[in-house]
């Protein structure tokens, strides 16, 4: 190919591109001219360049438009609830579904890291963990036993309302212990990483109207009252990066959004998973469109009885 045929096919192709991309941009206008009216100027142009950039390599047929093959999103759609009930209530109070599906994982598939995007929030409560573990009372276990064998011998009888509140936190102290022990059984065989998630609350992470309570001593140092000992800020402490290891660039007054407190899994799975964040700084309009490498959260220790970032 001549000199001349090569510049011609390279103008071509950037005649091409040019109208790819400014055929995306028109078809992008019309719907971001109401962001640009009804939303801040900055948000409404990040949307139209995200956008149209994204319109762009579509069209072109860039890869990094198209989702990764390496990456899998297992949804819980209509069909998994109506096999199991509205998320959130039933089978998934006792965590059945997550055991279950572990199983799957390790019969069939290793995959190198599994994440969930799901709060695996204590299901008890404070209030039934301070009056202590069903499993671990004779008395209560006696009582249910007995209405049990009750129904077996006549199935028209019910429980009493006095034994039916322990039977429903001993399914869900069951079912804790049962997933735990699954997420403890892929550390000690070394299969792969579970990383739960954590939601920041309260500070620059996710700032609210009202105020967001702080850590509480517990929270921090727990019982043993040292920072080794605390239910919730040791695990946090375990995955956060020291601050020597931060470089940002010069000029940040702020270089990062602070917490002053997080939703965490349950204390049963915080020793068998690592913790990864799931939320990060909205824009002034509400909406996440950018999530930034690094965020913080911040306590004040008992201990040095000063704050710790």
């Amino acid at each position: 190919m001549s000199i001349r045929s090569k510049t011609t096919a390279r103008s071509s192709l950037l005649a091409v591109a040019a109208i790819v991309l400014i055929s995306a941009l028109v078809a992008e206008s019309v719907g971001i001219l109401g962001a640009m009216i009804f939303s801040p100027l900055e948000t409404a142009t990040s949307d139209f360049l995200m956008r149209s950039l994204y319109a762009f390599r579509k069209r072109i047929g860039d890869p990094r438009a198209s989702p990764s093959d390496d990456i899998v999103l297992v949804a819980i759609d209509n069909r998994t609830q109506e096999a199991y009930g509205r998320f959130g209530l039933g089978a998934w109070l006792t965590r059945e579904p997550f055991v279950y599906q572990l199983e799957m994982l390790r019969e069939h598939l290793n995959p190198s890291v599994l994440g969930y995007d799901i709060l695996f929030q204590d299901t008890l409560g404070s209030w039934a963990r301070a009056a202590g573990r069903v499993s671990e009372s004779a008395e209560k276990l006696e009582r249910i036993a007995a209405d049990l064998s009750r129904i077996k011998d006549n199935p028209s009888e019910l429980v009493s309302l006095r034994v039916l509140p322990d039977i429903n936190r001993f399914s869900m102290e069951q079912g804790n212990s049962i997933l735990a022990n699954s997420f403890a059984a892929l550390q000690e065989r070394g299969d792969y990483p579970a990383v739960l998630a954590c939601f920041f609350r309260g500070g620059e992470v996710d700032a609210q109207a009202g105020s967001v309570r702080p850590w509480t001593a517990q929270d921090i140092v727990g019982e043993g009252q040292t920072e080794e000992t605390g239910e919730k800020i040791p695990y946090l402490l375990d995955m956060a990066i020291p601050s020597e290891n931060v470089h940002l660039s010069a000029g940040y007054e702020k270089p990062y959004a602070w917490s002053v407190n997080a939703t965490t899994p349950s204390r049963e799975l915080l020793d068998y998973s690592l913790l990864g964040a799931v939320n990060g700084p909205r824009d002034d309009d509400g909406i996440i469109r950018r999530l930034p490498a690094v965020v913080g959260f911040v306590y004040r220790s008992p201990v040095l009885g000063r704050e710790r970032h």
